[in-house]
This record gives structure tokens, C-alpha cells and sequence, in this order.
């Protein structure tokens, strides 16, 4: 499980310092650790969009589980987004202002690079996995384009990842 660990992190200002084949491990331990600050994730995914644009990284990535954490970041935001539009306390402890969680505020922007490293990602591994022999899956899209909320859905259903599952009133509900 790549989020919330605990541990030590090489700092942002020498993992570029670091030889290529080191800095995406690097990066996904700023992304996994529960001790890096959102600035230090943002770096952290605008690294991994570049990163992701390679088949056998993007792999690794999501193998190692880069998923665990942006699905973390991207549920938080939208718990807590909902519960501002709702006038309601939020369910996960922040003390930012609403305005965080519109479009150009701190939270709305974190959240954005977490959804864009999920696309890219997604991308990446339909590329790596479909090949051109996926004859079924090209046919039914025009010009052979897969719509990237396709790729996207099949990288999500395909890829193992875990996700925090909040107990209802009812008392159902766990984790995964």
C-alpha cells in the first residue's frame, strides 16, 4: 500500500540529484509518506506526469500501488468538498476555507494533479497492456481511439488498489 507510510523520504531538493533509474522510487515514497506536506505531493505528481509518459515506469507505478495515494488525495477532496457545499462539519480534519476547494484554490489544485496522474497513468497502461491485437476493444471506437474515460475506467478496474469504504448509519461498511 503506497499511502500513509511512515518512514524515511529523501528530500525533494536531491532526488533529482539521484540517478534516473532511483528518482521514481523517490517519488512515490514522497507520494506514499504520511509526513510530506501537500506542496512536496504536488512537486511529487507533477514529477509523475512526466514519468508516466514512459509504459514499463507508469507500470511500476501503478504496481507499487501510486494508486493507493491518489485515490486518497482525490477522495479527501471530494468528502470534503461535499461537506462544505452541505454546511456541514468535514468528515477529514482540515482547517481550510471554502475557497481552497474551488477551482484556483490550494485543495482544487492538488486534487486536479492527483486526477491528472490518474489519466495519464490510465494511458499509459491501456498502451501497455492493449495491444494491437486487442482487435475487440479498437473496433467499437471510431479511427481506433480509445475515449481516455475508457482508458481510464479499464486502468481503475483492472489495477488493484485500496480504498477506504465509510461506514453508513446503518453500520455497513469496512474497508477494502
Amino acid at each position: 500500500v503506497a499511502c500513509g507510510r511512515k518512514g524515511r523520504v529523501v528530500p525533494l531538493s536531491q532526488i533529482h540529484s539521484l540517478r534516473p533509474s532511483l528518482q521514481p522510487r523517490a517519488w512515490l515514497d514522497v507520494m506514499a509518506s504520511a509526513h510530506t506536506s501537500r506542496s512536496d505531493k504536488n512537486e511529487a505528481m507533477e514529477e509523475i506526469l512526466i514519468l508516466a509518459k514512459d509504459k514499463d515506469i507508469s507500470r511500476w507505478f501503478l504496481e507499487e500501488g501510486i494508486l493507493d495515494s491518489l485515490m486518497y488525495i482525490l477522495s479527501t477532496y471530494f468528502r470534503n468538498y461535499s461537506s462544505f457545499l452541505r454546511e456541514e462539519p468535514p468528515t477529514h480534519e482540515t482547517s481550510e476555507q471554502f475557497i481552497s476547494f474551488k477551482p484556483g484554490g490550494e485543495a482544487f489544485h492538488h486534487a486536479k494533479l492527483a486526477a491528472n496522474c490518474c489519466v495519464a497513468l490510465g494511458k499509459a497502461h491501456c498502451a501497455a497492456v492493449h495491444t494491437e491485437g486487442d482487435l475487440l476493444l479498437m473496433s467499437a471506437y471510431s479511427r481506433g481511439s480509445v475515449p481516455v474515460e475508457r482508458q481510464l475506467a479499464q486502468m481503475l478496474f483492472e489495477v488493484p488498489h485500496h480504498m477506504k469504504v465509510l461506514n453508513h448509519p446503518g453500520g455497513q461498511g469496512g474497508s477494502v
